[in-house]
């Protein structure tokens, strides 16, 4: 993880924390997936007590989908799909408060959305295949969702279509993953 602090103005910082988490390919679960979150869930949140605030937004290829455990479980990422949820006082779970996330993704599902599907797609001939997956995330703490103006998964860098003649995504420009616009207002 990585974590940059960012002054919007003289009196409103943000900590942008980037993230590529561990995939599924190679073996492994969504127990370790749990795990490794939570691993960087704690030092995020040691970096917001330096920092004396939680206006932090994550921002990253998380190779998990939001509903996925370690994204919604208490002890990982803690990724909830409305603001409302999100902004309700932290969780206490065994004796510990358990912060929260707004995850904007999760209304970017299907094809009842202004932009692509999601923001990957993984064809394979297995039994339980979503197709399109949004494993690439951006979310927000509850303090920041006043704030949020838009949330867009891109599929065009302006001059040209990252997805190929089947609109699915292509590597041929740069990445197999489609780009995710935020755009955050003071």
């Amino acid at each position: 993880m990585a974590v940059w602090s960012t002054v919007i103005s003289s009196a409103f910082e943000i900590l942008v924390a980037g993230v590529h988490l561990t995939s599924k390919f190679g073996g492994t679960t969504d127990a370790d997936q749990t795990v490794i979150a939570s691993e960087v869930i704690a030092e995020l949140n040691q970096v917001e007590d330096r920092q004396q605030h939680r206006n932090t937004v994550m921002i990253g290829d998380f190779n998990m989908q939001p509903y996925d455990p370690g994204m919604i479980n208490l002890i990982g990422v803690h990724g909830l799909m409305t603001q409302r949820l999100a902004d309700r006082p932290d969780r206490k779970y065994r004796q510990k408060l358990r912060r929260s996330f707004y995850n904007p993704m999760w209304g970017l599902f299907g094809d009842r959305t202004a932009g692509p599907p999601g923001s990957h797609y993984w064809q394979a001939s297995v039994l339980s295949n979503t197709h399109w997956g949004i494993l690439d995330q951006v979310l927000l703490r509850p303090g920041l969702t006043e704030h949020l103006k838009n949330v867009i998964i891109l599929d065009s860098d302006g001059q040209h279509s990252l997805l190929d003649g089947n609109e699915i995504p292509t590597s041929k420009h740069l990445s197999d993953h489609l780009p995710v616009l935020t755009v955050l207002g003071v």
